[in-house]
């Protein structure tokens, strides 16, 4: 994530936990690695993410840096520098931990745009843009709230995740998609 969408974030929700995606950071691990080493980077990388408490996940970080350190240097400072925003998720209930590791909400979202933007192949203006997004984003609101949501252990807490998560990712992809489509009518 770039410096610039991290302070975006920092300043619309300044009491939000920041979670960095393990998938990518995984992608980013293996590619860093030779051929011959990435099932061994990539079993010892999980246990840290699979651990059951932060300290627990700190040990495994602790024997992953000790083993890996000396083939892989940059590799490992690069976990270290992201590891407290990786291991964010141990802060709430265990049984959101699986969805709150990685992006897959939030990029589910930007499949749903694409898929159904582009049949469309082009739109007349901006105008046009925005009324197609917020239409697919309330429709993807009205399906989140009629689902149940069970993982978490406090119903009070629900409600102010969900509305949280959906406006970071409305707001997110809305800002994303808008400019795209501005430079790409601009270019014609």
């Amino acid at each position: 994530m770039c410096g610039r969408t991290r302070s975006f974030w920092k300043v619309v929700y300044p009491h939000v936990e920041h979670q960095r995606c393990w998938l990518h950071k995984m992608c980013n691990i293996v590619n860093a690695v030779r051929r011959q080493d990435r099932t061994a980077v990539t079993d010892d990388a999980q246990v840290i993410y699979q651990a059951d408490s932060r300290a627990e996940a700190m040990t495994a970080f602790r024997s992953f840096k000790k083993t890996w350190q000396p083939l892989y240097p940059r590799m490992v400072q690069s976990l270290e520098n992201d590891l407290a925003e990786l291991l964010a998720f141990f802060r709430f209930p265990r049984h959101p931990w699986k969805k709150l590791r990685t992006t897959n909400l939030i990029e589910r979202s930007f499949v749903e745009v694409r898929r159904r933007t582009r049949p469309m192949v082009c739109f007349v203006n901006v105008n046009s843009v925005d009324r197609i997004i917020f239409s697919i984003f309330n429709s993807c609101n009205r399906e989140w709230q009629n689902q149940p949501h069970n993982f978490y252990t406090s119903s009070l807490t629900l409600p102010l995740v969900q509305r949280a998560l959906l406006a970071a990712i409305s707001i997110c992809t809305l800002i994303l998609i808008r400019e795209v489509m501005v430079l790409w009518q601009s270019r014609k």
